[in-house]
């Protein structure tokens, strides 16, 4: 543990101690850690101009990592679309959008388990936009799931999964003649 840890531990108030701690912790790019300091800078004093620079600055860095992941993806560069989209949570967490944009990588990828898991982080959001997306993206993982249950040989698990799919969603033909 740094010093500056320390002496954060034994006097958490003293803001420019855990102002200088924040922003070492930006440039490391330890964006997890930083995001409690954050905090606890907001609760001590909410319009400090430090605390307003660093969150604007995670601001646009996320939006550059969101921009980056975009365009990885669109040119089907899954894998860097996926440390784009990390690097874009780690800048802003609370920004469920991107827990969505993961999951739909997560899905390209046939990571079945790592979709639904960032789904879940979705819901409650508030955001009926993103949950309805969230819904019909499940409905997009359990069909390509069941279809690759089809391919390795697993048809009752298949059957299950189409099955779920239309349980909410009565209306796709190609799920019914996939079961």
């Amino acid at each position: 543990m740094q010093l500056l840890d320390i002496q954060i531990d034994e006097q958490p108030d003293r803001l420019e101690l855990r102002i200088w701690r924040t922003r070492q912790l930006i440039e490391m790019n330890k964006l997890d850690i930083c995001h409690s300091h954050l905090e606890k800078i907001g609760s001590i004093d909410p319009s400090n101009e430090e605390l307003l620079k660093m969150k604007a600055e995670l601001e646009l860095r996320g939006e550059k990592h969101e921009k980056n992941c975009i365009m990885m993806m669109a040119a089907n560069h899954l894998k860097d679309a996926l440390q784009q989209v990390e690097l874009a949570i780690g800048a802003r967490p609370k920004y469920v959008k991107l827990f969505l944009l993961r999951a739909k990588i997560y899905r390209r990828l046939k990571l079945w388990e790592d979709a639904l898991e960032n789904i879940e982080l979705i819901r409650g959001s508030g955001d009926p936009t993103v949950e309805q997306e969230s819904k019909e993206l499940v409905i997009s993982i359990f069909n390509d799931f069941g279809v690759d249950c089809i391919y390795g040989g697993f048809y009752k698990e298949a059957i299950k999964l189409f099955s779920a799919a239309i349980h909410h969603v009565k209306t796709e033909r190609k799920i019914y003649l996939n079961r």
